[in-house]
């Protein structure tokens, strides 16, 4: 950060200079792979992660990696990098163990000089679970909401547990009105590590873990 903030000034100064052209080439190297996308799909015996970049510079390799707690990360696939493309570059990696829980994935990505960045986590749940209910986001840093089903609002408790078993709040909710099944939960102030969200609806227990960060 301190070296592009450095560059940022310098840019500003050589630009006064008519040194545009390689104010932009020093731009663009400081970061060496520009992501598009990155997501997941579940399948019953095994995930797909799709991922794509817009432009690569010095790229080495991007490392796949995976996570039950979205601390601490193990490599899954390591996949080659394009080297250098300004075009459009589609990347598949496939995870062959089976998720029976919530599962984070990110990307690690290395250029050949050795620096490495990483892209946000994203979550796959596994195939078998239709959750009615909506919990986001996650990872979350302060605030969680919880969007209900439609059918499902009558009365709703809902409880957050940490990994260890400890309830850390518990609520029960009346009366919603049609399309108005919004909650929330404020967590700024939890200890970072894996919760767990129950919902009970009347009709179903649904429970969702999700991983608080600082």
């Amino acid at each position: 950060r301190t070296l592009a903030k450095s560059f940022k000034y310098l840019a500003a100064a050589m630009a006064k200079l008519g040194y545009g052209f390689m104010l932009l080439i020093l731009q663009v190297n400081l970061s060496h792979a520009e992501l598009l996308y990155f997501k997941a799909i579940s399948e019953p015996d095994k995930v797909v992660l799709e991922w794509a970049t817009g432009a690569e510079v010095n790229s080495d390799f991007f490392a796949l990696q995976r996570s039950s707690d979205a601390i601490d990360f193990e490599d899954v696939k390591v996949v080659r990098g394009a080297g250098n493309s300004s075009a459009e570059v589609g990347y598949m990696a496939v995870d062959e163990k089976p998720v029976d829980e919530a599962i984070y994935y990110r990307l690690k990505q290395a250029d050949k000089s050795g620096n490495i960045e990483y892209s946000e986590l994203i979550m796959v749940q596994p195939y078998h679970m239709n959750f009615y209910h909506q919990v986001y986001p996650n990872p979350v840093k302060e605030k969680l909401f919880i969007r209900l089903a439609p059918d499902r609002t009558k009365s709703v408790t809902i409880s957050v547990f940490d990994q260890y078993g400890k309830l850390h709040a518990k609520a029960t909710k009346w009366g919603f009105q049609p399309g108005s099944g919004h909650l929330q939960v404020n967590m700024e102030d939890y200890q970072k590590g894996v919760y767990y969200v129950k919902i009970e609806d009347g009709v179903e227990v649904e429970t969702h873990k999700l991983v608080k960060r600082q």
